[in-house]
């Protein structure tokens, strides 16, 4: 009895909690794909600022059973005037950090994602990319935004 008391006192928790942010600020935003380390993937204004103009960049580890071979690909933008243009783009990195390979440009705002490429039952895949998306109610409107990256600022 008491663990039905605590997964019910849980749930009313959570579902407060996302009241709470509703009515607070008005939006919710909701991760996909692999996280982000470093810098961090703030899904709200500002953006974390990076000293270096070649900076290390980091994520969680992807995980899913019985796959081989997994690498992850790597793409940094920034928005110009005709709109996103890559910066770098990098395939078949091993690990969870990449040092990025070209000097970026400083006093710049970057965006940048990650996803998987492994194979699985003799197969090639390509994970989806990370991002997030927010849901937000400002009465009477109810909406979603969605394929939002992670952005930097370069010092």
């Amino acid at each position: 009895m008491k663990t039905i008391y605590l997964v019910n006192r849980t749930a009313r928790t959570g579902a407060a909690v996302l009241v709470a942010l509703i009515l607070t600020t008005g939006c919710i935003p909701f991760r996909s794909g692999i996280n982000p380390i470093d810098p961090p993937g703030n899904t709200m204004l500002p953006s974390p600022v990076v000293k270096s103009q070649s900076p290390t960049l980091s994520w969680e580890p992807y995980k899913e059973e019985g796959i081989a071979d997994l690498s992850y690909q790597l793409i940094i933008s920034k928005y110009s005037a005709s709109g996103y243009v890559a910066a770098y783009e990098k395939g078949g990195i091993y690990e969870t950090l990449h040092k990025v390979g070209v000097l970026l440009e400083p006093h710049t705002r970057y965006y940048w994602r990650v996803r998987p490429v492994y194979r699985k039952d003799g197969r090639d895949f390509a994970g989806s990319w990370n991002g997030f998306s927010y849901f937000f109610f400002v009465p009477p409107v109810i909406g979603f935004f969605g394929g939002n990256t992670y952005s930097f600022d370069v010092e």
